[in-house]
């Protein structure tokens, strides 16, 4: 009867803390994050609890922003700006809740991608540039130097040929 007993104040522990988790969902859902709120399984006896141990308690979705380049590259040496990646216009990103956890920027066969973390956002730097699709818009963007980018190959790309 004692396992019982102790089953029972288990799920009555679990049922109370669900307070808690609601809580900081909603506070996470303030700050602009996706969350998920995972389900609390309730075994039926102490015996198969394995069966429906949980997976965390919630889960907040991270943004990541992901663009199509018409470069190629494949790793920093052979990418066609020396002097730092473009990120973004800064007032896009200043504005932006949640800030991005990540940039990925793909090559134009989409067989390389450029990684940026959002994390790394002390190292960037801001130049003001023209607007590639407009005549006489100026604005402030945000540049990474390459040293903080990371170069990948994506599944199905070839691997560089050894010189």
């Amino acid at each position: 009867m004692e396992a019982d007993a102790q089953h029972k104040k288990f799920l009555k522990n679990l049922d109370e803390s669900q307070a808690a988790v609601w809580k900081v969902a909603r506070w996470l859902n303030s700050k602009g994050y996706s969350v998920t709120v995972n389900v609390a399984p309730r075994a039926p006896s102490r015996e198969v609890w394995k069966k429906y141990s949980d997976q965390g308690d919630l889960e907040i979705a991270m943004r990541v922003e992901v663009k199509h380049l018409g470069s190629y590259f494949t790793c920093a040496d052979d990418y066609p700006f020396q002097d730092g990646m473009i990120l973004c216009p800064c007032r896009v990103y200043d504005n932006s809740i949640p800030k991005p956890y990540a940039f990925i920027y793909l090559n134009k066969p989409m067989t390389y991608a450029a990684i940026v973390l959002g994390s790394s956002h002390q190292h960037w730097f801001v130049k003001n540039i023209k607007a590639s699709q407009y005549e006489h818009v100026e604005s402030d963007h945000y540049f990474v130097p390459l040293a903080h980018v990371e170069f990948v190959r994506l599944a199905g790309a070839k691997k560089k040929a050894s010189t």
